[in-house]
C-alpha cells in the first residue's frame, strides 16, 4: 500500500503543479471620458487564438491562459483599438478605458440597385455627394445633408430626426445601408 501511495503521490502533485501553470485575465472595459461600461467590446489574445466580449457591466474574463507574456487587443465600434503586451499571472486583472474616435467617410453613393455598378453603365440616375459638400452643408443629421440631392427629399418628425423619401418612396419602403 505504501508503494502505491508513493507512486500515486508524485503523479497527483505533478497534476496540481501543471494546473497551477494556468492563469486568467479579467477586468472591465469603460469609456475613457464618461467612465460608463461598454457592453460588447472585443478582448482578443491573437497569439493564443482566444477572444471574448465584455458583459453588460463591462466586465470580461478569459480563463485557462498560460503564464506568459501575451498581446492583448481591445476594440469596440466607434472607439480607438488598444493593443498592449501583458505579462500574465494567476488571477491577472486589467481594466481598459477606450477613447472615442471619429471615422470620416469620403463620399456617399445613392443608387437604386441592390448591387454595385459603374455610374455610366446603369440606367438608374446616380448622385455622388462628395465629402466636401457634406462638410459644407449645415445639417444635424445625414438625411438633412442629402436632402438637396435630385430625387431625395425628407420628412422631418422632430428635432434632428429626419426620414428619407427617395424618388417618392417613403422611409418604410427604402433600404438605407
Amino acid at each position: 500500500m505504501k508503494k502505491i501511495f508513493l507512486f500515486v503521490l508524485p503523479v497527483f502533485l505533478s497534476g496540481l503543479a501543471a494546473a497551477s501553470d494556468k492563469g486568467s485575465l479579467s477586468g472591465k472595459i469603460t469609456d475613457k471620458t464618461t467612465r460608463q461600461a461598454l457592453q460588447g467590446a472585443y478582448i482578443a489574445l491573437p497569439d493564443l487564438k482566444r477572444i471574448t466580449t465584455s458583459a453588460a457591466d463591462g466586465s470580461y474574463r478569459i480563463d485557462e491562459l498560460p503564464l506568459t507574456s501575451v498581446l492583448v487587443q481591445v476594440s469596440f465600434k466607434g472607439y480607438k483599438t488598444i493593443i498592449e503586451t501583458i505579462d500574465l499571472t494567476a488571477g491577472q486583472t486589467r481594466d481598459f478605458a477606450l477613447e472615442a474616435s471619429i471615422t470620416e467617410i469620403n463620399e456617399i453613393v445613392v443608387t437604386g440597385h441592390s448591387f454595385s455598378t459603374e455610374k455610366n453603365k446603369t440606367p438608374t440616375p446616380i448622385s455622388i455627394v462628395p465629402q466636401l459638400t457634406l462638410l459644407q452643408t449645415p445639417s444635424s443629421n445625414i438625411i438633412d445633408a442629402l436632402a438637396s440631392q435630385p430625387g431625395l427629399s425628407q420628412v422631418t418628425t422632430g428635432s434632428s430626426i429626419s426620414k428619407p423619401v427617395i424618388r417618392g418612396l417613403g422611409n418604410n419602403r427604402v433600404v438605407v445601408v
